[in-house]
């Protein structure tokens, strides 16, 4: 069995395990039962269409005397239904697998991802590491970031054989190898905050970030829509296929892709003022639009804010001033520069695969990608977090914990420990 994944206090699970079912069937023991009245009766109980069976029994292993699977996470009262036939089912059996058992559903799915069973390109990367082919392996958020921890090690059962596989009644040479449960995590992520961010996000679509600045622990982390990971195991319901289809793709994490930052990057054009050679008595009159070349660049307050040094155009997130510092006095090799120095165009290294670098656009870039020259009307979108500057959703967090902690920013992370689930005791601490 996987690990169990926790709450950060430890006292409430996220995920843990729940019996299912893998049905099996040895082609050997079919006996005189023609193959297509057995994969009719099969078709009937599983609920699976006659064509997916067939193919999982081709004629080459018809004459096989290893078990073949036919279908996974079937749960118990199928189960009692194949028994209660099983005189109309010769050669087949079940096993006993662990699922997972998601109980806390909604936006808290990006940050557990899901499982899945291994594909062929994740078996060749991963095979010198212990992995089969018949593995479930992590495909998303922490299931698939910590993988190697929760996945545990596999159980040995020796069995003598023949050539053809058929078992022989002979002592094997080795001893069985019992299975490792996998290892605990306790996560940073505190309940009660979560569903107060989901609550607040609500159906839009977008993500909210809740930061310690003095750890980087997160304490929530909501992106909308999301996707619950306890239908995948839902057996012959496409439910991955159906979300993956689905054209507002619930199973990317907002959080971590990158947009235009916006008025949040008035944040790091305000330092750059303060310590670039900004007169300290520089200011503008607001008047709701700034004429530059052939165009207007307008304020947000179409009405204008009227005079503003520094502190009134932050207050008031003046458009106006920050196109005319970034254009007349710091530039756009400045800007990216601060830019840079805030962690923006660069991952933060949060603990979940599929994180975005982000974008801090140079003149030279953007000839070599668009063939255009760089001109000031540029410098002035950038200046207020427009045109090809783009940003996560983390990275702005970590802007803002740049300003609270002096200009320190601890690496943002999800998981707060490891944990051994017979003894509880914390094999790993994640360090700020």
């Amino acid at each position: 069995p996987r690990g169990e994944i926790y709450d950060r206090h430890y006292n409430e699970p996220y995920v843990t395990n729940t019996e299912s079912f893998t049905v099996l069937l040895n082609p050997s023991a079919v006996g005189d039962v023609t193959y297509s009245t057995l994969i009719i009766n099969l078709s009937k109980y599983l609920n699976i269409d006659v064509d997916t069976i067939e193919r999982k029994i081709p004629l080459s292993s018809r004459k096989s005397f290893k078990n073949i699977e036919i279908s996974s996470s079937v749960p118990y009262k199928q189960i009692v239904e194949i028994a209660e036939n099983i005189d109309d089912l010769p050669g087949v059996s079940w096993v006993s697998v662990p699922i997972r058992d998601y109980l806390f559903r909604g936006s808290i799915s990006h940050i557990l991802g899901y499982v899945g069973k291994i594909s062929q390109s994740e078996f060749q990367v991963l095979y010198n590491e212990g992995y089969t082919q018949n593995d479930k392996i992590g495909k998303n958020g922490v299931e698939k970031q910590y993988d190697k921890i929760l996945k545990g090690t596999n159980g040995l059962k020796y069995n003598t054989v023949d050539v053809q596989g058929r078992r022989i009644d002979k002592k094997s040479i080795n001893s069985d190898v019992a299975p490792i449960p996998g290892k605990n995590i306790r996560l940073t992520i505190d309940k009660r905050i979560q569903l107060l961010a989901q609550k607040s996000l609500g159906k839009r679509k977008g993500s909210v970030i809740v930061l310690k600045p003095d750890s980087g622990e997160i304490l929530a982390m909501v992106s909308y829509p999301w996707y619950e990971p306890s239908d995948f195991n839902i057996p012959n319901s496409n439910a991955y296929g159906k979300v993956l289809l689905d054209e507002n793709k619930p199973l990317i994490n907002r959080a971590l892709q990158a947009y235009p930052p916006a008025s949040t990057f008035k944040i790091i054009m305000s330092a750059a003022v303060l310590e670039e050679n900004v007169p300290d008595d520089f200011h503008v009159n607001c008047v709701g639009r700034i004429y530059y070349g052939d165009r207007y660049f307008g304020c947000w307050n179409r009405g204008g804010h009227g005079e503003v040094d520094l502190e009134g155009a932050l207050i008031n997130s003046c458009n106006i001033y920050y196109y005319t510092a970034g254009r007349d006095y710091l530039g756009i090799e400045k800007i990216n520069t601060y830019a840079r120095e805030f962690g923006f165009g660069q991952q933060a290294g949060i603990d979940l695969p599929g994180e975005a670098f982000g974008q801090v656009p140079t003149p030279e870039w953007v000839k070599k990608k668009y063939d255009l020259w760089w001109t000031h009307g540029d410098t002035m979108n950038v200046s207020i977090g427009q045109g090809l500057t783009l940003a996560t959703p983390l990275q702005v967090a970590n802007e803002v914990s740049f300003v609270l902690n002096s200009g320190v920013v601890y690496k943002p992370h999800v998981v707060k420990e490891i944990i051994e689930p017979n003894s509880g005791k914390v094999l790993h601490e994640i360090e700020r």
